[in-house]
This record gives C-alpha cells, structure tokens and sequence, in this order.
C-alpha cells in the first residue's frame, strides 16, 4: 500500500476511533455528574453512533474510491466496547443491549455491500493475513456479545 492510501487509512481509522471516545468520554461524565439517560436516550445514541459509521463509509467510498478492509474490525470491535459498556455500567439490561448490536453490525454491513455493489472501490487490506485477523475478531465480538448475555 502506497503513502496516498496510508494516509487516507490514518484520516479514518482516527476519525472513526474519535467518535467512539468522543461518546464513551461524554457518558462518563454524565455518569460522574450522576445524569441519568433512559434507555431510549441510550439506543438513539447506538443508532447515530451506527449512522455516523455510514456516513464515514460512504464519504470514504466515494470520495476515494477505496474501501479498507480492517475498518469493519475496528467499528465491530467499537461497537462491542460501546455496548458492553452500557450492559456494566447498568444503563441498558442486558437483552435490550445484545439487541442494539445485532441493530448495528448487520445495519453497517448491509450498507457496506451496497456501497461496493454500487461503486466498485478499490478493496485494500483484504490479503490472507487481513482475512485472518477479521476472522478472529468476528469471533471474539460473537463471543463478548454471547457473554454479556449471560449465554457462555
């Protein structure tokens, strides 16, 4: 991979990763100035965490024509910390959480396909070592989720 599209991979994955603390660094605080949010307040913060994660998809596909593969892991692995965050700091039952990312993974997948489907972006990190690691981080998501449903 060429300096262009590590460049372009940085601006992303930290744009990405920004959104995430910006939202766990805000629920801290108001769990510090003890504000409590209803569990609709929670899952309207899940779904635009979700929209926003399209809308860096599509600006990336789009404007780039490229498409990095090791993006879906770290969104399902944000994901997973997100919501598991609401399930131990008591903000959301258990159930209610599992269901907001089974909400969110197949909702940013879904739209993934159609990007690709419709724009035919370059697919970069996508070689035997990428596809092992994105292996491994489904399982591990599948396996967080299924233990904070108490199902492991």
């Amino acid at each position: 991979m060429d300096k262009y599209y590590e460049k372009i991979y940085k601006r992303y994955n930290s744009l990405i990763i920004d959104q995430y603390i910006i939202v766990l660094v805000s629920l801290l605080i108001l769990t510090l100035y003890h504000i409590s949010l209803t569990e609709l307040e929670l899952m309207s913060i899940l779904v635009a965490v979700t929209v926003m994660d399209i809308v860096f998809t599509y600006r990336l596909i789009v404007k780039y024509n490229v498409y990095f593969f090791t993006l879906i892991n770290i969104i399902m692995m944000y994901d997973v910390v997100l919501v598991l965050t609401f399930v131990y700091g008591y903000l959301l039952p258990t159930l209610l959480a599992g269901l907001s990312y089974l909400f969110m993974l197949p909702t940013y997948i879904f739209s993934l396909v159609y990007f690709m489907m419709k724009y035919k972006p370059k697919l970069l990190h996508f070689d035997k070592k990428y596809r092992i690691i994105n292996g491994i981080a489904v399982l591990l998501a599948i396996l967080a989720i299924l233990e904070s449903l108490h199902i492991v």
